[in-house]
């Protein structure tokens, strides 16, 4: 009977650790946020990500010396992969119109930890009553978990759309001349 009681308190504590353990190694795991504003006037669009550096690695080897950070030269060397992955990680389109090649400007922040992506659009005509959309290529390609904080903001500087976009939901939609935001997420 002692034996017994010897071997369930045994497995009891093996459970009890292996629990513990894949615990702490789930919380240990951070799955990355970014984030996104969207700023537009009446005739060009901008948008400003900000990205982990160490979450854009994978997809861009800049990393020379392993540190996780984007140092000037890392940013120079990579320019062309980053300016890539820049525009594939947001597409912006203007009643379901994708727009035209954004141009891209390369930032490092905090140093050299995130890494800062500014696409300028140029737009043909006026964005009145037209639906602008916004869709995070980034949440598609980032670990599982990955949040993109995406906020639309109007040419007086007010919000008129915000969400936390993940796989399931990734899409931001907004009018932006009505004083009030036609806000919807989108599966895909």
């Amino acid at each position: 009977m002692i034996k017994h009681r010897k071997n369930v308190a045994t497995h009891c504590a093996m459970m009890i650790a292996l629990i513990t353990s894949t615990t702490v190694t789930t919380w240990a795991h951070d799955p990355g946020l970014s984030s996104a504003v969207v700023r537009w006037g009446d005739r060009s669009i901008t948008a400003h990500i900000e990205v982990a550096a160490k979450d854009v690695a994978p997809f861009v080897p800049f990393d020379d010396d392993a540190n996780g950070k984007l140092s000037d030269s890392e940013l120079r060397r990579a320019a062309t992969d980053l300016e890539h992955f820049a525009v594939e990680s947001l597409e912006l389109r203007v009643d379901n119109t994708p727009l035209g090649d954004p141009r891209v400007r390369l930032y490092m922040g905090d140093e050299g930890a995130e890494l800062i992506m500014r696409l300028e659009y140029d737009l043909g005509a006026a964005l009145a009553n037209k639906h602008l959309h916004v869709q995070s290529g980034l949440v598609q390609k980032m670990a599982h978990g990955h949040r993109q904080l995406v906020r639309m903001i109007d040419r007086d500087g007010r919000v008129t759309s915000s969400s936390l976009l993940h796989r399931g939901a990734n899409s931001l939609t907004t009018v932006p001349t009505k004083g009030k935001s036609s806000r919807s997420q989108d599966e895909k």
